[in-house]
């Protein structure tokens, strides 16, 4: 019989995502060593169409801290791969990068159980975003909270205050 610290120091050492799918083949029960099999599964991302879409699949795992945990190591591996590409590579794929870095960042934000909670995430994003999709993402939010919390924006306008207020505070709180 393996011990458990075995079979998380094989899954650490996967090269392969073939390697990874037989490892979980052979695991029962499964429940100890999921996050260690998604983290290596992002581990073993090597780019950011491969990150978005295993990103589309934590975004359906039910428990919330499991979920959350795996989109900072998604954030994490997303910064690593952009920061390993070349010179070349990264003005080759400038594009695509920053609208999938854009895309997620939305993602995040309407997976938000309430209006404030999607503020403060758009507030703790933005900066990771580049700076020529920041204004789509906030205009993106504004948006999609006036749809979507019609209660609390009685309109698109009120939307637009309420993240304006956010964004001053926020610099507030920096400055002070």
């Amino acid at each position: 019989m393996t011990s458990i610290e075995e079979v998380r120091t094989r899954i650490q050492r996967a090269r392969s995502l073939r390697e990874l799918a037989d490892i979980r083949a052979n695991l029962h029960p499964l429940g100890p060593f999921l996050e260690d099999l998604w983290r290596r599964r992002i581990a073993l991302c090597k780019t950011i169409d491969e990150l978005c879409d295993l990103e589309r699949r934590v975004r359906r795992i039910r428990s919330y801290p499991l979920r959350d945990k795996l989109e900072r190591a998604l954030t994490i591996r997303e910064r690593e791969i952009a920061f390993v590409t070349s010179a070349e590579r990264a003005a080759n794929d400038a594009p695509a990068r920053e609208r999938a870095a854009l895309d997620r960042a939305i993602h995040r934000a309407h997976a938000s159980r309430g209006a404030r909670e999607a503020i403060v995430r758009y507030l703790a994003q933005r900066e990771e975003l580049y700076a020529s999709t920041r204004p789509a993402y906030r205009e993106a939010l504004v948006s999609w909270l006036a749809a979507r919390f019609p209660e609390e924006f009685e309109s698109r306008a009120r939307a637009e205050q309420a993240v304006a207020q956010a964004e001053e505070e926020s610099v507030r709180r920096r400055v002070a």
